[in-house]
C-alpha cells in the first residue's frame, strides 16, 4: 500500500526540536531555537499520546531536595528526568483511512509487539503454550511481566518450555504454571474449566492457539472428527464455559491459519 512509509525515519524530528511529555498524556513538540511549542510532530504534522503505564521495569518518584519528578528503573539502577513512554508514544488515528501508518507486519516478532509494557498484575491462558506460536507467545508475555497459564496436554514438554523461558529469564520461572488441556476430549476441557474456576478469579486474555492439521481421519471419544474437535469445537465450549471469569477488560484472541489453503 503506498501511503504506507518504507521507514519510521519521517518521525525523527528536525535539527532543534524536542519532545515533552504533557500532564493530560500527550507528546508536545519544542522549537528550542524558537521556544515555540506545538502539539503536532513538525513534519508529520500528527499527534501523539503516550500510554498511561510506565514501561516494564520504571517507577515515577520524586527527587529528593528539588521535588521534581524523576523515573527510576529498577532493572538498571538508571534515573531520568526524561517520560520514559516517550518512547512508546503512538499517533492518534488519523481522520482520514489513507493516512494509517502500520506499525507492524509479517516480520515483527512477539517482543517487539510487547516492547515496553508492563503486564505485571495480568493472567493469561494459553492453549498449545508449549511449543510453536504459543511457546513465543508465552514467553513474551511472561518477560513482561504476564503470569500465563501454559493449557496444554503433555505435563513434561511443557515443564521442558518452562526450563527454556526461565533459562532466558529466571524471574518467568514463577510466572509460568502448566494444567492439564486435552481437547480432543470434552471431559478433559471440563475439567480443565473446573480447575480453573477453583484457582483463578479472572482472566485477562484466553489465547486460543492450539491447534491440530494434517491428521489422517480419526474420531475421538466424544464422536467428532479429530481436526474439528481439537481447533474448532473445543475452543468455542472452553470461551462458554468460562464467561464467569471475563469482564468488559478481557480478550479473547482466537487463531486462525492459512495451512487449509
Amino acid at each position: 500500500m503506498s501511503f504506507m512509509p518504507d521507514s519510521d525515519s519521517e518521525d525523527e524530528l528536525p535539527p532543534g526540536w524536542e519532545e515533552q511529555a504533557t500532564e493530560n498524556g500527550y507528546v508536545c513538540y519544542i522549537n528550542k531555537q524558537t521556544n515555540v511549542a506545538q502539539m503536532t510532530h513538525p513534519r508529520t504534522g500528527r499527534s501523539k499520546r503516550m500510554t498511561t503505564e510506565l514501561p516494564l521495569g520504571w517507577e515515577k518518584r520524586f527527587e529528593e531536595g528539588t521535588q521534581k519528578t524523576v523515573f527510576f528503573n529498577t532493572l538498571t539502577n538508571q534515573t531520568t528526568h526524561i517520560d520514559p513512554r516517550l518512547a512508546f508514544a503512538l499517533e492518534e488515528p488519523p481522520m482520514n483511512i489513507s493516512q494509517v501508518r502500520q506499525r507492524f507486519d509479517g516480520s515483527t516478532n512477539a517482543l517487539q509487539v510487547l516492547h515496553g509494557k508492563d503486564l505485571h498484575g495480568r493472567l493469561a491462558v494459553i492453549t498449545g503454550a508449549n511449543s510453536g506460536i504459543g511457546y513465543e507467545t508465552t514467553r513474551s508475555l511472561a518477560f513482561h511481566g504476564c503470569d500465563v497459564i501454559m493449557a496444554c496436554r503433555s505435563r513434561s514438554s511443557t515443564e521442558d518450555a518452562i526450563e527454556r523461558i526461565a533459562k532466558d529469564r529466571a524471574v518467568c520461572r514463577s510466572r509460568l504454571r502448566w494444567m492439564q488441556l486435552d481437547l480432543s476430549s470434552f471431559k478433559s476441557v471440563s475439567n480443565f474449566v473446573e480447575e480453573l474456576k477453583r484457582s483463578v478469579k479472572h482472566i485477562d486474555m484466553l489465547i486460543l492457539n492450539a491447534g491440530v492439521f494434517a491428521l489422517p481421519y480419526t474420531i475421538t471419544e466424544d464422536g467428532l472428527e479429530t481436526t474439528f474437535q481439537v481447533s474448532h469445537l473445543s475452543h468455542f465450549y472452553i470461551t462458554q464455559q468460562l464467561d464467569s471469569l471475563f469482564d468488559h477488560n478481557t480478550r479473547i484472541v482466537v487463531l486462525s491459519s492459512e495451512s487449509h489453503s
